[in-house]
C-alpha cells in the first residue's frame, strides 16, 4: 500500500513537472512575442511623432505670424491660469 502511494505521488509529481515545463515554454513564447510587438510599436510611434513634427514645422514656416499669435495666446492663457 505504501508503495502504491509513493508511486501515485511520483506520477503526480511527473505530471506537475511536465505541465509546469509546458506552461513555462508558453509564457516564454508569449513574452518573446510581446517584446517583438513592443519594439515594432515603439518604432511606429517614433515614426508618427517625427512625421507630425515635420508637418508642424512646415506649417509654422508657411504661417509665421499666425504661429506667433497662437503661441502668444497659449502663453497668455497659461499665465492667467498660473496666477490663480
Amino acid at each position: 500500500m505504501a508503495s502504491q502511494v509513493g508511486k501515485s505521488i511520483e506520477d503526480a509529481a511527473e505530471k506537475v513537472g511536465y505541465h509546469a515545463e509546458r506552461i513555462g515554454q508558453s509564457v516564454e513564447r508569449a513574452a518573446n512575442h510581446a517584446a517583438a510587438n513592443a519594439g515594432e510599436t515603439a518604432e511606429t510611434v517614433k515614426q508618427y511623432a517625427a512625421d507630425g513634427f515635420d508637418r508642424f514645422e512646415v506649417a509654422v514656416r508657411r504661417n509665421p505670424l499666425a504661429s506667433a499669435a497662437i503661441a502668444a495666446s497659449v502663453g497668455f492663457v497659461l499665465a492667467a491660469i498660473a496666477r490663480r
